[in-house]
């Protein structure tokens, strides 16, 4: 079907219901699903996690790869899943993939993505930048002013500002046209490595060497490179208490609204201590996907799946 791989529903249903094709590696997807349903439908959070029936998707139920780079969800309902193969839309049973041949992508290897408030998807990939809306793609590259094609974050704001990590650079899309800032006096950061927008609409900024808050054009550090003490920071998340929490290398770290710093190892509790993924759900807890499967922060420790 024009190179789309589809699996039928039946044959979905009968994998699932025999279980074969279970991938640790995979958990994260289970953790994206359940926390972007609707309210009415949300965790439990007086459960634990083991009280919850868990399905895993790999390439034998319709995927191009195994490995998730990145997860969003359009306001139509689709997830969709950035793999190194192509991009996945899932609706609940089956998968559709998209690549260069099918989806006038960039590339396949898919790095980054973000929901556009038009129901549209920002889609970063090794080899550029590509938005889809109404079926249909369009591309950006280093010709049509991105200062790199390398794209690994992609954030839309409040105003629908697109912001995105490309290379070193950070840049700004809008109306059509790209704004681009390199590490510089105006950003005093070595590379850009991550950008998120909190709840009151504040921009953050992580680089490789500090991390701060960027609003008018104006970098303010709030953690220097003798705080991240070495650690290569990748997911960004600030919480409604407006905890700034990021992963990487190094475990998990906590800046709390006074300042009070605080690093989680795996001798807290962490799986491992390689951290990709961040997400807050609608309780204000923190689930954090590691290299070992996801596990949740509650309050003051950490439960994984097969946690009692």
């Amino acid at each position: 079907m024009n190179g789309e791989r589809i699996i039928s529903r039946k044959a979905a249903k009968t994998q699932r219901r025999h279980g074969r094709f279970k991938a640790a590696s995979f958990l994260l997807l289970f953790a994206a699903l359940r926390l972007c349903e609707s309210p009415a439908l949300a965790l439990d959070p007086q459960k634990t996690l083991s009280q919850y029936a868990r399905s895993s998707f790999t390439q034998m139920q319709g995927l191009p790869q195994d490995g998730i780079r990145a997860i969003a969800q359009t306001s139509d309902g689709y997830l969709w899943l950035g793999t190194d193969e192509g991009l996945a839309r899932f609706d609940g049973y089956e998968f559709t993939t998209f690549t260069k041949s099918n989806g006038d992508l960039p590339a396949n290897s898919i790095t980054a993505l973000a929901a556009a408030p038009d129901g549209g998807l920002w889609i970063g990939t090794s080899s550029g930048l590509a938005y889809r809306r109404d079926r249909k793609f369009r591309s950006y590259t280093v010709k049509d002013g991105l200062p790199d094609d390398a794209i690994s974050q992609i954030t839309v704001d409040r105003a629908g500002h697109v912001w995105i990590v490309a290379g070193i650079f950070l840049a700004e899309f809008e109306n059509g046209t790209f704004v681009n800032r390199a590490p510089s006096q105006e950003l005093p950061v070595q590379t850009v490595r991550n950008v998120v927008q909190d709840r009151s609409g504040r921009l953050w900024i992580a680089g490789l060497d500090a991390v701060g808050i960027f609003e008018k054009g104006r970098f303010t550090p709030v953690l220097t490179a003798a705080q991240l003490d070495g650690m290569f920071v990748t997911p960004v998340v600030v919480d409604r208490q407006g905890n700034l929490w990021l992963g990487g290398n190094r475990g998990l770290l906590r800046r709390s609204p006074d300042g009070t710093i605080r690093r989680f190892t795996d001798h807290d509790g962490l799986p491992n201590i390689y951290v990709r993924a961040l997400w807050e759900d609608r309780d204000g807890r923190i689930w954090i996907g590691t290299n070992a499967g996801v596990t949740r922060f509650d309050g003051d420790h950490f439960t994984s799946p097969d946690a009692g």
